[in-house]
């Protein structure tokens, strides 16, 4: 910042603070624990899920058996974790099936 500004950023670097802007606007926007949203892979995840008498979409969690609860259950977000969720999709180098979000 001023005169220590550096415009040089490590490209992981870049990606570690983007990781962290998408989880914690995510858990603002799904009311997730940390330790259940750090346990969601991109399976657990339905997208585009219709809400009825509104033209927006959510996303549908399936939160894991293994953590605080110890019970699975389904958790709806917000519209705008929808599309958070799916532009962190894009970007992130691990977005396979069975990848950890």
């Amino acid at each position: 910042m001023g005169v220590f500004a550096d415009k040089r950023l490590n490209a992981w670097h870049k990606m570690q603070w983007q990781q962290m802007y998408y989880f914690v606007l995510f858990l603002a926007n799904s009311g997730l624990r940390v330790g259940e949203a750090r346990e969601m892979l991109w399976s657990d995840i339905k997208f585009d899920v219709a809400v009825d008498g509104s033209d927006s979409a959510i996303a549908e969690v399936r939160v894991s058996k293994a953590t605080k609860k110890g019970e699975a259950r389904f958790a709806q977000t917000q519209p705008n974790a929808n599309s958070l969720l799916k532009r962190w999709r894009e970007i992130s180098p691990h977005s396979k099936h069975n990848d950890l979000v």
